[in-house]
């Protein structure tokens, strides 16, 4: 490709460091001059004109993450939300409310994945299902809103990870009413 389209200078652009080093090499061997080659890193910015190439002022860069869908900026949320999943996990606690009397008809059932090891989580799942039945006790005469005891379980249900665990999972409460 080279030798076809003989350029006056050469940036190889593709692939890790080592390569483009490799692809500088190339260049060389298909006859341009070492002035006539410049091989940047990330951030790094270059000046052209009819008769010169030379390296200019770095320029501060930030990262871009490339999804397996497709690439462009992911969401500083979403970044957030996927540290705290890979560093505490997360934890589900599913129940269903009579939407009349706000009696409990079924769970509450909870599941974790990356919260603590499953043979060590009997106690501490123990004491999380606890918590969220003392809070659907607190919320029964009430009546209140999905949402309000929605919180109220998640805060429990963290406060009592925390106590045991010094960590804080993702903590979502479903709650279904029929």
């Amino acid at each position: 490709m080279l030798d076809a389209v003989r350029p006056r200078f050469f940036i190889p652009v593709h692939g890790e460091y080592r390569q483009l080093l490799q692809h500088a090499e190339v260049a060389r061997e298909a006859g341009l001059g070492e002035e006539q080659i410049v091989v940047v890193e990330d951030g790094e910015a270059v000046e052209l004109d009819a008769t010169s190439i030379a390296r200019a002022e770095k320029i501060s860069t930030g990262l871009v993450f490339v999804e397996r869908v497709g690439s462009g900026d992911v969401e500083q949320v979403v970044l957030r939300d996927r540290r705290h999943l890979a560093e505490d996990g997360i934890l589900v606690v599913t129940l269903t409310l009579d939407r009349d009397t706000g009696s409990l008809r079924a769970g509450p059932d909870l599941v974790s994945r990356g919260v603590i090891e499953p043979e060590l989580s009997v106690h501490l799942m123990a004491d999380a299902k606890r918590a969220t039945m003392e809070t659907i006790r607190l919320f029964a005469d009430t009546h209140a809103d999905v949402t309000l005891l929605q919180e109220a379980i998640h805060d429990a249900v963290s406060k009592t990870v925390y106590k045991q665990t010094r960590r804080r999972p993702m903590v979502i409460p479903v709650v279904t009413e029929i």
